[in-house]
């Protein structure tokens, strides 16, 4: 006798699939935790979303096992959705780093037209020329660590490179 293998439907592969991702993403985010804690971070939301997951993520193994597939699958969905936010809390925004940049970028294109004005009209441009080259400095650090995905030190940097970029200016 020949015998066949259950059939295993398409919210079960999908459920199946999920849980081991998010388990994976569960995992990461613990690590960032633990790595924020290590740097000092006040990381008590972290820890309340990170429980939140683990929680739900639980939820969605039992269900799976019960083999109730539909609530498997929106909880671990909903664990997902909690270990992203923790993630993102703690390493920032992807769009908030960019927009940081944008607007940095900004204001040291504007700071080098101002110099470039003043240094035609014979202004003494010394102080923020520094306090430009800074701003550049700050901005590439800003860039390199939004290569590097840790968009919360690229919003940050980002940030003080437009803050030098308009101090240059006001040196003026």
């Amino acid at each position: 006798a020949v015998t066949t293998a259950p059939a295993v439907s398409s919210t079960e592969k999908k459920v199946r699939s999920l849980l081991k991702s998010t388990r994976d993403l569960i995992e990461d985010a613990k690590d960032e935790v633990n790595d924020a804690e290590d740097d000092g971070d006040d990381i008590s939301e972290q820890e309340k979303l990170l429980e939140k997951a683990n929680d739900k993520f639980l939820d969605a193994i039992y269900s799976f096992i019960d083999e109730d597939y539909d609530d498997a699958l929106e909880s671990v969905e909903k664990a997902r959705d909690y270990a992203e936010e923790v993630t993102e809390d703690i390493s920032g925004s992807e769009d908030d780093a960019k927009d940081a940049l944008d607007d940095a970028k900004n204001a040291i294109a504007d700071a080098k037209e101002e110099i470039n004005d003043a240094e035609d009209d014979d202004d003494d441009v010394d102080e923020a020329q520094d306090l430009y080259d800074d701003a550049k400095n700050k901005y590439e650090d800003a860039e390199d660590a939004y290569d590097d995905e840790d968009y919360k030190d690229a919003q940050e940097l980002a940030e003080e490179a437009e803050d030098l970029a308009n101090n240059a200016i006001d040196a003026l």
